[in-house]
């Protein structure tokens, strides 16, 4: 009853838009009257917002995107007509929402209110909203998560997400980056669950929340239409995302092109205590580039250690590489976190662990940089565990500063040395390593200019 009710409106507010709602300048032009069809009213209006620069219901005026007065009155009127009137001929149909009713209260089973189903159903909110977002206990979409019954998302008809993870005990809204209209559907890309990737439709089209990171609009190709309906078709080689559309008919895109990088390989390989890592692209889209993570094994504390530029576009492999030096000895995990242009990312788990061993033999570096002001440093290493002394010499032989004096254990090491007590001059520093098996004295020369 509610919806023939509601068919009753639509038709008297139907004919108030053709009435009221369409520019003179339109029906004159286009000589639109009770005998116009739908398809002449279509496109005469269409050109009406083309001529307009009209994009979703929007136009630049001075420099401002301002909302167009009767866009979305027209599209309703537009998505409700099209699907009534003859797919052939555009005509409108003879009979009259009123007759329809009529013929509907006349049969008395629609009026019984008969059923055998036991119900009981409880209400998971929410009701209220903040933050500019009215009307949350008005919801036009539901979507679940594949695997966690308690992770729900809705959309409200006056603009807004919202997301409980505890089976709607508690709402957050999520809606940061969309714009505050309505939300016709939700689907979840059930092939990215790590990242909790979501499309919406809306009023203006497709938007696109990838994990935490903001919403952003995912309408490249669409027309200038309300995306009424998503659904996801799952395939091997490549997911399709396809978008009803209140009188544009169906619409499809490939998901993996929002991946900006189909990844054929990433390894690394161990050379001293450095790691150069090695990975290959098979084709990047939208790439802006790769941040390198490590942490040592055990771990969950990411480092973010670099950064390589991507190729942005491009249907060629593509080889990168980074070194990351001066590891102590231990185990590391390394990741790649693949960033496009609009700030989305996802990450690439090297395989295993790689291994800093001990050294081979004692060593002492050159002090980096010589000459040096105000700082340098020094790397040195150890084969075995060692009592480890390091001195400062002045050029004439006497001891400036002991810098390390100590038990260590086999490995690399690093010092820093501050010249801020120290004249200009050559200057020399020497490692003496004592272990069971060896005595070593190893000295180097540097130079300090102020």
């Amino acid at each position: 009853m509610k919806n023939l009710i509601l068919l009753i409106s639509l038709f008297v507010f139907s004919i108030s838009l053709f009435g009221q709602n369409i520019p003179e300048s339109v029906i004159k032009k286009n000589k639109l009257n009770g005998k116009s069809t739908f398809f002449d009213i279509q496109k005469a209006m269409n050109e009406y917002w083309e001529s307009r620069n009209v994009h979703r219901g929007f136009q630049m005026i001075n420099g401002v995107e301002t909302k167009v007065p009767g866009w979305k009155l027209y599209e309703r009127w537009e998505y409700y007509w099209e699907q009534r009137v003859n797919q052939v001929t555009g005509e409108f149909p003879k009979t009259t929402s009123v007759a329809e009713y009529e013929k509907y209260k006349s049969n008395p089973n629609n009026f019984l209110g008969l059923n055998t189903f036991s119900e009981n159903w409880v209400n998971l909110g929410s009701n209220t909203s903040t933050g500019g977002y009215a009307g949350l206990g008005r919801i036009n979409c539901v979507a679940f998560h594949p695997t966690d019954n308690n992770t729900i998302w809705v959309g409200s008809p006056s603009g807004g997400i919202w997301k409980t993870t505890n089976g709607g005990t508690n709402w957050t809204n999520i809606s940061t980056g969309l714009p505050n209209i309505p939300v016709m559907c939700i689907v979840y890309n059930k092939s990215d669950a790590v990242r909790n990737v979501l499309f919406v439709g809306t009023d203006v089209g497709v938007y696109v929340k990838n994990g935490s990171n903001d919403w952003a609009s995912y309408s490249n190709g669409l027309p200038n239409v309300v995306v009424a309906e998503l659904e996801i078709y799952y395939n091997f080689s490549g997911d399709k995302l396809r978008a009803g559309t209140f009188g544009r008919g169906l619409w499809e895109t490939t998901i993996e092109s929002a991946l900006p990088v189909e990844l054929l390989s990433f390894t690394s390989k161990v050379i001293g205590n450095s790691v150069q890592l090695n990975w290959t692209t098979k084709k990047e889209v939208n790439n802006k580039g790769f941040d390198i993570d490590r942490t040592p094994e055990g771990k969950s504390d990411w480092e973010k250690i670099g950064y390589i530029e991507g190729k942005g576009n491009s249907n060629q492999n593509a080889n990168y590489f980074f070194t990351d030096s001066k590891l102590n000895t231990g185990k590391y995990l390394y990741r790649l976190k693949q960033i496009d242009f609009n700030g989305n990312y996802k990450f690439h788990l090297l395989s295993g662990s790689v291994t800093i061993g001990v050294p081979d033999k004692f060593s002492i570096s050159q002090n980096y940089p010589n000459p040096f002001n105000p700082t340098t440093k020094i790397d040195y290493s150890l084969p075995v565990n060692s009592t480890v002394k390091i001195i400062l010499y002045d050029i004439v032989g006497r001891e400036i500063k002991s810098l390390v004096n100590k038990e260590q254990q086999a490995g690399y090491y690093t010092i820093q040395i501050d010249s801020k007590d120290l004249s200009s001059g050559v200057y020399y520093y020497r490692l003496t390593a004592q272990s069971d098996k060896n005595d070593i004295i190893l000295t180097n020369k540097m130079l300090i200019i102020k």
